[in-house]
Order: structure tokens, then sequence, then C-alpha cells
């Protein structure tokens, strides 16, 4: 991995502390910095389409409650519903080209809310909060 360098100043009492570090662990100052750095990042989204991460990065602005909401959120029942219809019209071989395009719409509709989730939880761990109020 390339590095690229970086400026950053820092309280004393801080740097003394990574120095100490850095003599024990027999790591470059440089090496603990990035770790700890690594470590302390919020975590960054895993979508299928650069609009879907655009959209879930924006995510990291949202306050603690939208955050819980959409992490609990779930497809609707019509949705849910509808789904299984035309899955079970595609095991029976009897689905329409419209209805192939609707259920894959469906399923992606799902997958990206499944997504959705999933970050939110992470972003909310990250900031060391829990699901409840």
């Amino acid at each position: 991995m390339e590095s690229r360098p970086i400026i950053l100043e820092l309280p004393p009492e801080i740097h003394q502390q990574l120095n100490k570090l850095s003599k024990v662990t027999r790591q470059s100052l440089e090496q603990i910095v990035a770790d700890i750095v690594m470590r302390n990042m919020p975590p960054m989204p895993e979508a299928d389409t650069p609009e879907a991460e655009a959209a879930m990065l924006q995510m990291q602005q949202l306050g603690h409650e939208k955050l819980v909401q959409i992490s609990q959120s779930k497809v609707s029942q019509a949705h849910y519903q509808r789904f299984g219809d035309l899955l079970e019209l595609h095991r029976d071989g009897a689905l329409e080209p419209e209805e192939k395009q609707e259920l894959e719409a469906l399923r992606l509709k799902a997958d990206q809310l499944m997504q959705q989730k999933a970050y939110a939880q992470k972003i909310l761990e990250w900031r060391g909060k829990s699901l409840a109020r």
C-alpha cells in the first residue's frame, strides 16, 4: 500500500505516549498512528452501486434516533406479500416478463434496505450508541 505523508500536530503528552508505545511494541511511530486511525475510522459502506454507496455515506450525518429507526425498519407487508406471490409464480414457470422485472425490483429494494439497516447498526456501534434510546 502506498503511503502518503500527513502533518499532524499533537499535544506533547500524546506524542510522548505514542513514542513509548512505539518503543514497547517495536513498531514505528507512523505504524502506531496509522493503526490507531484505522481502528477509529467510521465504518465505510459496501454497496452494489456508487449511488447506493453515496446514499449510505450520507447516513453518517444522521442522528441517533434516525439511525435506530433505519436499523429497525422492515419491508412493508404488501412488499413481502407481492414478493412471495411473484416468487411462487417464478417457481411455477408462470412469470410474465413484466413480473420478472417487478420481482427483481422488489428483491433489489429489499437488499438495499438490508444494507442500510446493517450500515446504520455499524454507525451506531462506531459511535458507541445502543439501539435503544
